[in-house]
């Protein structure tokens, strides 16, 4: 609603419209729409990377029994509240020089989001096909599911490339560029789920699952679908977007708080994700963990390194409760999906702002198109690097 409607407010700030002077020729609505989501993103980002380095400074929380776990990350609601709303309030203060390099920063660093839930599907289905291939041992209904979902997967996947020729790609005008992307997408899930099932990479990769390659292959043309769906109301090849100009605008405000939606839930799910970003220090102290409550001795064999009441420092940290995910990752991806949505909502500061309209434009589908590029050859990746890189533990 500011983005929309922030002229009114931001007009009355002399530090933000002073470069204009008392008479010079007013910046268009959008301008002011950008600063306004500029400055929100940037005190968000601010919070969450504050958050960040209290979690990781002097040390990482590990144990839920710092103080930083109860007062901060699960506690000082209130306080964290407060703290939200005079970050937000902040940066109305700063100079439109240091608007301009956080929105530059944003525009390179923000895709790593993307990249970032790429990494957290491809991870999360892993575990996902280990778990009920597992369970499938006792229980053959697990693996009737994992065939049902593959199968609705691929479907799925299936009705979008479709419906991409369908809305994205009508005969007449000259649309050989969404013809192009869509097919290069189409492409590169067939060649991802052939190589899934490569003998060679099988041989060296026995868990590589076509339940995976399934849930990429919906991703990748998610991605594509999304892509195109992000072009230019007016382009004449958008057929989907055509119709919905023709739509209300509370249908379009759905739209932008469905997106907004999906973002959150996408950030809470890569930050809190326990495997995709595990340290090898990580994994050790949950295998001693593991090893201390299955009844394994871990005690040095002398009495050196004991404390006063008889316990080495090594049991002292296995009795403790150890957090369950990383504190500090769960406050970077937040700031990175901060400057994310602040790109989402300015059309990746392409100065072009429709309202009740956001991620439309150019340089939303060059971005999208991308990520789906990378997210089809970062899972290509995974099933090959054992073969390329045979001496490396992957």
């Amino acid at each position: 609603m500011l983005r929309d409607f922030a002229k009114p407010v931001i007009s009355h700030i002399p530090w933000i419209i002073k470069q204009f002077g008392k008479d010079g020729d007013q910046p268009p609505d959008e301008w002011f729409g950008e600063q306004a989501v500029f400055r929100l993103s940037l005190g968000n980002c601010i919070l969450f990377s504050g958050l960040a380095l209290l979690m990781a400074f002097p040390a990482p929380v590990k144990y839920k029994d710092d103080w930083r776990d109860a007062y901060i990350h699960h506690g000082g609601y209130l306080v964290k509240a407060m703290l939200w709303l005079v970050c937000n309030i902040v940066p109305f203060f700063f100079s439109n020089g240091v608007i301009t390099v956080y929105a530059a920063v944003s525009k390179v660093v923000s895709p790593l989001f993307l990249a970032i839930q790429t990494l957290i599907i491809i991870d999360a289905t892993n575990a996902w096909n280990e778990a009920w291939v597992f369970e499938g041992e006792e229980d053959e209904r697990y693996l009737y599911a994992l065939l049902v979902a593959t199968v609705g997967a691929y479907g799925a996947s299936c009705v979008m490339i479709v419906l991409s020729y369908v809305w994205f790609s009508p005969s007449g005008p000259d649309c050989s560029l969404n013809m192009s992307l869509i097919t290069i997408g189409l492409i590169a899930c067939v060649v991802l789920s052939i190589l899934t099932l490569h003998p060679s990479v099988r041989r060296v990769n026995p868990g590589a699952s076509i339940f995976v390659a399934s849930a990429i292959t919906l991703y990748v043309s998610y991605l594509g679908f999304s892509a195109l769906q992000s072009e230019p109301r007016d382009y004449e090849c958008n057929m989907l977007g055509q119709r919905l100009n023709a739509a209300s605008s509370t249908t379009l405000a759905m739209g932008m708080v469905l997106t907004l939606a999906s973002t959150v839930w996408a950030a809470f799910r890569a930050g809190s994700n326990t495997r995709t970003f595990q340290t090898d220090a990580e994994d050790s102290l949950l295998e001693e963990a593991e090893m201390t409550s299955s009844g394994v001795d871990m005690a040095p064999s002398s009495d050196a390194g004991m404390t006063r009441d008889g316990a080495s420092p090594a049991h002292k940290d296995q009795d403790r409760e150890a957090v369950t995910y990383n504190y500090v990752q769960f406050y970077i991806i937040f700031a990175l999906a901060s400057m994310y949505t602040g790109m989402l909502m300015t059309g990746w500061g392409s100065g072009r702002i429709e309202k009740d309209l956001i991620d439309v434009g150019w340089t939303s589908v060059a971005v999208k198109i991308t990520s789906q590029w990378i997210a089809a050859a970062l899972y290509m990746w995974t099933l090959v690097a054992p073969i390329i890189l045979p001496d490396r533990e992957f």
